[in-house]
């Protein structure tokens, strides 16, 4: 490849990385890059978790992910999980769930958290107008903790590795200590690992819109 192609790699590869690594301050390490600008902060917890999980997120494939995930797991109390298979496509969907747990704060009225109490203690509500009730937002969120604690949780020190940072607004918000480590790589170093590591068959274009 000519020097003028491998600098047109970079610059197109540039973007991507600077967009995921401007995400990164914005937010603390939390927000997805491609929604750093426009998106609201979470509210906050008000009970908040002391758990310390590691999250690694890359700006992008081979980035280093993978070589991080390793050094942690060789800690005989740890345990990070890979990206592949269902989490590949899980973590996308789970980045909006901090928005639905945005819902339960709204829905959560007044009227609600009386009748929530009164459920609680036991009374029968069948006679009130229960269409619209929900749990208290605090309630989702730690419905959220224990899904993420069975699904991941098998050492003392846990978490799971992405290849995007999509996920950290909710990891964030469910673990406000967690530890987040995020992997930023000279685009040409990434583009050169994807064609020797990877594949070396797929033409320039098609390798940089998976890099992106």
């Amino acid at each position: 490849m000519t020097g003028d192609r491998l600098c047109d790699v970079a610059s197109i590869l540039q973007k991507p990385i600077r967009a995921s690594w401007d995400g990164i301050r914005l937010n603390g390490g939390s927000t997805p890059p491609s929604r750093a600008r426009d998106r609201k902060e979470p509210r906050p917890c008000t009970h908040k978790s002391k758990e310390k999980p590691v999250f690694i997120a890359g700006a992008g494939p081979r980035t280093g992910t993978t070589l991080v995930q390793r050094i942690i797991n060789a800690h005989p109390d740890a345990w990070i999980w890979g990206e592949i298979g269902g989490f590949e496509l899980a973590e996308r969907h789970w980045a909006k769930s901090w928005e639905s747990l945005e819902c339960f704060c709204d829905s959560f009225a007044d009227r609600d958290r009386e009748l929530y109490r009164r459920l609680a203690e036991g009374e029968n509500l069948v006679t009130e107008w229960t269409g619209g009730l929900v749990p208290p937002r605090e309630t989702a969120i730690e419905a959220y903790r224990t899904f993420f604690r069975i699904l991941l949780k098998r050492k003392r020190i846990w978490g799971w590795k992405a290849i995007s940072c999509f996920h950290l607004d909710l990891m964030r918000m469910l673990f406000p200590k967690a530890k987040i480590i995020v992997t930023v790589r000279p685009p040409l170093d990434q583009y050169r690992s994807y064609r020797t590591g990877i594949s070396s068959e797929e033409d320039p274009e098609t390798v940089i819109d998976k890099l992106k």
